[in-house]
């Protein structure tokens, strides 16, 4: 294991951490500085600025303004006709109050028939399309009068103007042409203003009249709410008498039918749900084509760009986008419709959650044990088994044994796929596989709880026992199917990030690959529990439960919360981290590349946009905990004190960094020369940047170190290096047939750049050799293999053409030498 890659990891986080620590602070100190000089400033300016008042127009303007506000008439004219959006609001409203009172008589006689939870649970669906649509038009009509406001008092204020402009101009005896001008214009704006008063107060009624219906809506909610939770619809409320005890052909029992859902009613709900939903179609189409060219973008970068993660689950994720992209998009469609289109009627949401399992087999069959494939083909039948009862027709008889059987065919099919259990269990199927596995026992019993039940009359039970059988297979496939797509599309743009870096450290890559995969997982996992107790229809008074108990007050000491702000705190500030995350790998994977900007550009606006997220979020996150940000200037104040006096470094290296991401006289992926050091930089940051050197090293260094020392940039402008080899040769070689030499070889090295063009020069005689230097250019990153192949290259060529390259030599010349008898 490489543990000095893992510290230097380590050490980045920490330092990350640092530094967004201290920007949070320093941003929070000087928002909340400038919020208390602001207010500061707004109370002098509301002391000293009266409110605008119409004044006359001067008499030199008259004819040009009126030109002027016949032009914002005929602006204004235009934009108060109401939208053909709006304008079907009336008729819309009518039908729909229409079918309103309609459907009340029939939920009273609905709720006679002693229907189940499921026909309620229903009907409660259908009312809340109801009111969904409603608010729409209520939107719709509420944002047309908020624009008839603003043209009625800017008409208003016109009025007077020209008022006083005629009454002016008449005390000044103007001309005849200029008062009838002024009196014409005065018209057209008391005409607008009538016309816009009358759609004001049309529309206004209109309004109150939606407001009435959705709370004639609300109120038959809340009373199938009530029924729904009375205690008929108890788990071990006896709704029925014995199995045994029923008698089977008696014609008067059919309670269970009356609650049915007529499907021709139903089909022509889904026409009027289409037809009032123009808006949704809409935004749906636009989201699709978003995500297809996601899923296109995601699927070029894994075929451009090799992707040889040995894992397992990294390999299944890039499988879904490159061999699945089909049924996958197709999925994603079904999906996406079933979010757009939470209100729609009963039956077109079975058939798209229908239509959605059967697409997500062969998304999700090729990672099954070959054993278990084929029982994908069976949910979809459980599917239809469990929902096709509220649509037809049964007496209370035969829905218990229609019941019955459905309960036989779930431990039939759990007996046929885990038997023999104990040989099953110990199958190598990937953890999934052995959590259905395990779970198997429990829905075994729910089954035969589910025929007990039935058997003794405890018909609500029985249904819930079977519901959370079938449901939790039929939720089990899709949000597997969503987990292996989100998995998917999370590994492609990691890897397109990755892919576009200049640098970056396969095993990081990895680790953030296998990270986000895990955060993937556990989210789809709890979405998976939220939608299952909707499905059993839990999730509401559990939900009920914890909101009480989060808002419930907590005191220590003086202080006084509560669970639900302190999470709502950790919930922003968790968000705004993994919003600037995402915006960062989304930017650095390319993203703004369409822009053509030049280079830097897109890391600068990615810092920005960051680090404003985090500040913002942070200043969020107080205000969700209650905290009263006024109370922070003395803090600021201080806190800018001891800037000045202890954190002078520290504010010195954020304002260096800030510097260097604006005028970027660096940017990732430079090699760069500082303080002798020599090295690619590796990260820009806010307080300091690493620089790697070629010995392996990452070196941190402070911004304020970058600015203000001799900064040296290999390749800012360009990547290419000037290499200079000084070469001596001995004396009578001929100089012309060296420099042929040296130019030959350096434009017969592969690295060499054709532009400048290699030259050699004759610079000296030197004491022991002839002095030349060869000049070449070559790309900086490979400067030295460069300057190694050349060299190599001289010396051979030398050597052949038999020129020597000499050594410093030199010549003593001895004088006399002693005689040896003197010796």
């Amino acid at each position: 294991m490489n543990f000095g890659l893992l510290s230097t990891i380590g050490n980045n986080a920490r330092q990350m951490r640092r530094t967004i620590l201290m920007w949070i602070v320093l941003t929070v100190a000087i928002l909340l500085s400038a919020k208390g000089t602001s207010q500061t400033n707004n109370n002098e300016v509301t002391d000293s600025t009266n409110v605008e008042e119409p004044v006359a127009i001067e008499s030199t303007e008259i004819v040009e303004e009126a030109e002027n506000e016949r032009e914002r008439l005929n602006i204004i004219q235009q934009s108060i006709q109401p939208k053909a959006s709006v304008l079907e609001v009336d008729s819309l409203y009518k039908a729909q109050k229409v079918l309103v009172d309609d459907e009340t008589r029939q939920a009273r006689i609905f709720l006679k028939s002693n229907p189940n939870k499921q026909k309620v649970t229903n009907i409660i669906r259908e009312w809340r399309g109801y009111s969904n649509q409603v608010d729409s038009w209520q939107g719709r009509v509420k944002s047309y009068v908020e624009d008839l406001d603003v043209h009625l008092k800017t008409l208003k204020f016109q009025e007077k103007v020209w008022d006083l402009t005629l009454k002016k101009a008449q005390e000044d005896d103007l001309p005849s042409e200029v008062i009838q001008s002024i009196t014409t214009t005065r018209r057209d704006v008391l005409d607008l203003k009538q016309q816009i008063e009358k759609n004001y107060d049309d529309f206004l009624v209109q309004e109150a009249a939606l407001n009435e219906l959705k709370i004639e809506i609300k109120e038959n909610i809340e009373v199938l709410d009530e029924f729904k939770r009375s205690e008929v619809y108890h788990f071990f409320y006896r709704r029925h008498p014995p199995l045994w005890s029923t008698k089977f052909f008696d014609k008067s029992d059919d309670n269970e039918g009356k609650g049915a859902l007529s499907l021709d009613v139903s089909g022509q709900s889904i026409r009027d749900y289409f037809r009032k939903s123009d808006s949704l179609i809409d935004l749906f189409v636009l989201s699709i084509i978003l995500l297809s060219l996601l899923m296109w973008y995601l699927r070029r970068s894994f075929l451009k760009y090799s992707f040889d993660e040995e894992n397992g689950d990294l390999q299944r994720a890039k499988e879904v986008i490159l061999k699945r992209a089909g049924p996958s998009l197709i999925f994603i469609i079904f999906i996406n419709a079933l979010f757009f289109f939470s209100g729609m009627p009963t039956l077109l949401n079975n058939i798209l959650i229908f239509v959605a399992i059967i697409v997500a087999i062969p998304v999700v069959q090729p990672y099954l044990y070959k054993r278990f494939k084929s029982i994908l083909f069976v949910i979809p039948v459980f599917y239809v088994l469990d929902h096709i009862k509220t649509y037809i027709w049964f007496t209370s008889s035969s829905y218990r044994i229609y019941l019955l059987f459905e309960a036989v065919m779930v431990m039939v099919v759990i007996y046929y796929y885990v038997h023999p259990y104990i040989q099953t269990r110990k199958m190598k199927i990937g953890y999934f596989g052995n959590a259905i596995i395990k779970s198997t026992p429990l829905l075994f019993i729910l089954a035969i709880v589910s025929i007990v039940s039935n058997l003794l009359g405890f018909t609500n039970l029985t249904d819930i026992t079977l519901k959370i059988c079938t449901e939790s297979a039929v939720l089990t496939v899709l949000f597997y199917a969503v987990m292996n797509l989100a998995a998917g599309i999370v590994t492609g743009i990691l890897h397109a990030y990755f892919t576009n870096k200049s640098f970056f450290e396969p095993r990081y890559k990895l680790e953030v690959e296998l990270k986000a995969l895990m955060i993937v997982r556990y989210t789809v996992l709890l979405i998976w529990f939220i939608y299952f107790l909707g499905t059993i229809d839990q999730l509401k008074p559990i939900s009920e439960w914890l909101m009480t108990w989060m808002n419930e007050q907590r005191t220590i000491g003086t202080t006084t919360f509560t669970y639900g702000a302190v999470f709502l705190f950790l919930t922003i500030l968790t968000l705004s981290f993994i919003i600037t995350s995402f915006i960062s790998i989304v930017i650095e994977a390319g993203a703004l590349k369409v822009l053509r900007l030049p280079k830097g550009v897109p890391a600068a606006i990615s810092l920005v946009i960051r680090y404003l997220i985090i500040a913002f979020g942070f200043i969020i996150a107080l205000s969700a905990l209650g905290v009263n940000l006024s109370q922070f200037n003395l803090m600021a104040g201080a806190l800018g004190l001891g800037i000045g006096f202890g954190l002078q470094n520290i504010v010195s290296n954020f304002i260096s960094g800030l510097i260097l991401v604006f005028e970027r006289p660096i940017l990732t992926g430079d090699t760069v020369e500082v303080n002798n050091l020599l090295g690619t930089v590796h990260r820009i940051g806010v307080r300091s940047s690493n620089i790697r050197t070629f010995d392996g090293a990452e070196v941190v260094v402070p911004n304020n170190s970058l600015i203000t020392n001799d900064l040296i940039n290999w390749t800012l402008s360009d990547n290419v290096k000037r290499l200079a080899l000084s070469i001596g040769t001995a004396y009578g070689s001929d100089p012309n047939k060296v420099l042929e030499i040296l130019t030959a070889e350096a434009e017969k090295c592969e690295y060499t750049l054709e532009d400048p063009k290699p030259r050699a020069l004759f610079i000296e005689f030197g004491e022991s050799s002839l002095n030349f230097v060869l000049h070449f250019w070559v790309p900086y990153e490979i400067n030295l293999e460069a300057k190694s192949t050349v060299m190599i290259g001289i010396y051979n060529a030398l050597k052949e053409a038999g020129i020597e390259i000499p050594f410093p030599q030199r010549d003593v010349h001895i004088k006399e030498l002693p005689d040896k008898a003197e010796e």
